[in-house]
């Protein structure tokens, strides 16, 4: 009986297809075909201090853009969605937001395209503080700026 049962496993063992191949490898990095044509992202965070922010932004055809911010006793207007919009316009996709804490503000950070600068990946990235009263940038800078970051990925 034992026999039998070892045999069967045997044989069942040996009708196991192989493998699947590995998937190809980018040479190049295409970062523009892995991307999709059309993406929105909404977060929503609570801070301690400043109470709720709710942010949302959009990505159609390599074009970055706000589409809401509320909160922390604010709301997205008019000229600071220009703004915004205009620092967003070369960061070529949306990748990911974040929202951060920093007492009664918050800092949106929103990352788009990679690029390589000295042989190295680079990620661009723009920074807002929202405030009660308003927005600026980040690092003493008046309004909000496209900058390259270390890419984490």
């Amino acid at each position: 009986m034992l026999l039998q049962i070892v045999g069967a496993l045997v044989q069942s063992g040996s009708a196991i297809p192989p493998p699947p191949p590995p998937p190809p490898i980018f040479a190049d990095h295409d970062w523009a075909a892995l991307q999709p044509i059309e993406k929105s992202e909404r977060v929503s965070v609570l801070c301690r201090a400043g109470g709720r922010i709710t942010v949302e932004f959009s990505s159609v055809r390599r074009v970055v853009s706000v589409l809401d911010i509320q909160g922390m006793s604010h709301s997205l207007t008019l000229p600071e969605r220009g703004v915004i919009n205009a620092a967003l316009r070369r960061l070529g996709f949306l990748d990911r937001v974040q929202v951060g804490c920093n007492g009664a503000d918050a800092v949106i950070t929103v990352t788009g395209a990679f690029e390589y600068v000295d042989g190295k990946p680079r990620q661009r990235a723009v920074s807002i503080v929202w405030e009660p009263r308003g927005i600026s940038g980040v690092g003493g800078h008046k309004l909000p700026e496209m900058e390259l970051v270390p890419s984490s990925r």
